[in-house]
């Protein structure tokens, strides 16, 4: 499921990601995302540290991926 929160872009271009999101997907200080443009949308996405993920376990890491692909089919439509 696809949910949103209204965020405020400031004057230097950033925006705060709601906490909630910020959990779910592992976003602390530091984290990389990247931002692009897909159909028309604005999309953040999380870039995975190799070495973080190669120490969870192999269920937990397909969890993730079928939440983001989850996402993906959700976004195309």
């Amino acid at each position: 499921m696809v949910k949103s929160k209204p965020s405020i872009v400031n004057r230097k271009g950033m925006i705060t990601i709601p906490s909630a999101l910020r959990e779910r997907f592992d976003l602390h200080e530091g984290s990389r995302v990247t931002v692009m443009e897909i159909d028309g949308n604005l999309v953040i996405i999380p870039l995975v540290d190799i070495e973080k993920s190669r120490s969870h376990k192999y269920a937990e890491f397909a969890k993730v991926e079928d939440e983001t692909r989850a996402m993906e089919l959700e976004l195309e439509k």
